[in-house]
């Protein structure tokens, strides 16, 4: 069942039109070999990009207050491309009751600048969604400080990642909103096959009768839960089927 996130009225709808009035345009940046690509075949580009770079350290110094190494540090990885109101973030956040002071949402663009480019639209779709799989507004608030992406997903994404992690594999909302980065990996690449060799080893009572933290099955590499969940044990029999099980699980 799904709950309206709109629950405020006026100062909700207030709340969004200031959000939509918010000027701040971000160009992320990709590293590596599509970043050399896109910006090395116009001289113009690089130019704007300069100039970019040159307002969004100046911006972040001079109205935001930040140091500029951080403001330079920052630069790196967004550009704005204006002047915008970084306050109507924390009012749209304020004002459907999420909780967030100024600190916190200075804490999270610190260490996530595109935090305050977040669409308008997919925030407030991903708290619609949280809300109606059944997380409350605090522990929205706790995912969101701890994972900030998690306000940028599509109901699609929430809604399979939760069903599979809380239905299939039984473990609790709370062990998410503990570890609310399993929203950030993909399903089928990585949480899926994995969580396939954790059942197979309940099954066998391989690993007692809980559940393993949801950090320790899916924020560890491949290699790293290969060696620990698989290549640990002595029987060659189960090393062969527990990697048939992990490999079939992969989608290419």
């Amino acid at each position: 069942m799904y709950y309206s996130v709109i629950l405020h009225g006026r100062r909700s709808i207030f709340a969004l039109q200031k959000w939509r009035n918010l000027r701040v345009s971000v160009t992320l940046f990709q590293q590596g070999s599509a970043f050399c690509n896109s910006f090395s075949s116009a001289g113009a580009s690089l130019q704007d990009g300069r100039k970019g770079k040159t307002f969004t350290v100046s911006y972040l110094v001079d109205s935001l207050g930040l140091p500029t190494k951080l403001a330079e540090s920052i630069s790196r990885k967004v550009i704005y491309e204006g002047k915008g109101n970084p306050d109507s973030v924390l009012d749209l956040f304020r004002d459907y009751g999420l909780g967030f002071s100024e600190g916190d949402v200075w804490d999270r663009f610190k260490k996530n600048p595109q935090f305050l480019a977040l669409s308008e639209k997919n925030v407030l779709n991903s708290i619609e969604t949280f809300l109606g799989v059944g997380f409350s507004r605090d522990e929205i608030v706790l995912m969101a400080k701890r994972f900030s992406q998690c306000l940028n997903l599509s109901a699609e994404s929430v809604k399979n990642k939760t069903e599979f992690l809380v239905e299939k594999m039984n473990w609790p909302i709370q062990a998410l909103v503990s570890n609310p980065a399993v929203f950030g990996y993909s399903l089928e690449k990585r949480t899926v096959p994995r969580c396939n060799v954790v059942k197979a080893l309940m099954s066998r009572g391989l690993l007692g009768d809980k559940l393993p933290a949801t950090s320790r099955v899916l924020a560890i590499t491949d290699q790293a839960f290969l060696n620990k969940f698989v290549k640990i044990h002595d029987d060659e029999k189960l090393v062969r089927e527990l990697m048939a099980i992990f490999t079939r699980g992969l989608v290419s």
